[in-house]
């Protein structure tokens, strides 16, 4: 169901930007992009790369720095540790360059927050390929959806300039100027004597 609404999105954002002649790189440029996300999400979970190097961390974690830390435990508490203090860091910086001290404290929470969560999906589990393509699928629609929304606002694009050149004016003129002649025949033939 996911997957086929963002499908439809992304097919009627695509629809939109033909419809306004929108430059074609804005459609092609965000699909690549969002198959090669795709694919590489894909490939990156299915070969467990998230699990396999927090495992490795943890053997190193669990030998040198915590030797009571659970080794069952242990790839998670060091994915989440690791995830939470990079993305943390990451929401510091975008809430301090955006709204200053207040946005980077609730920048650093949120990103902090959001990294533990991560780490513990990543680390915690290991995917098949099955849910590795359906997860690769998901964030490279969303990819390819967001992609050419950016791409497009940021893009000169004047839909009613291109409606403009749809609009029959002629016709359209034509008509206003025959309904005005035929009123007036109308109101003319209803002011006659007799003409009840």
């Amino acid at each position: 169901m996911l997957h086929g609404t963002l499908l439809a999105v992304g097919v009627i954002l695509t629809l939109a930007l033909l419809i306004i002649e929108a430059p074609r790189p804005i459609i092609t440029r965000s699909l690549i992009w969002g198959l090669v996300t795709g694919v590489a999400v894909t490939l990156v979970l299915g070969i467990n790369v998230p699990r396999n190097v927090s495992e490795w961390a943890a053997d190193f974690v669990i030998a040198n720095l915590v030797p009571t830390l659970d080794p069952q435990y242990a790839p998670a508490v060091v994915a989440m540790v690791a995830f939470a203090v990079v993305i943390g860091i990451v929401g510091l910086v975008v809430g301090a360059r955006g709204q200053g001290a207040l946005g980077a404290i609730s920048g650093l929470v949120v990103g902090t927050l959001l990294g533990a969560l991560i780490g513990i999906l990543f680390g915690g589990l290991i995917f098949d390929w099955r849910v590795a393509a359906a997860i690769g699928l998901t964030l490279g629609l969303i990819t390819w959806i967001a992609l050419m929304a950016w791409r497009a606002s940021k893009a000169d694009l004047d839909p009613q300039k291109r409606f403009e050149k749809l609009w029959p004016r002629e016709t359209y003129e034509t008509a206003l100027e025959t309904r005005e002649w035929l009123e007036q025949e109308w109101t003319k033939r209803l002011s006659r004597p007799g003409s009840r």
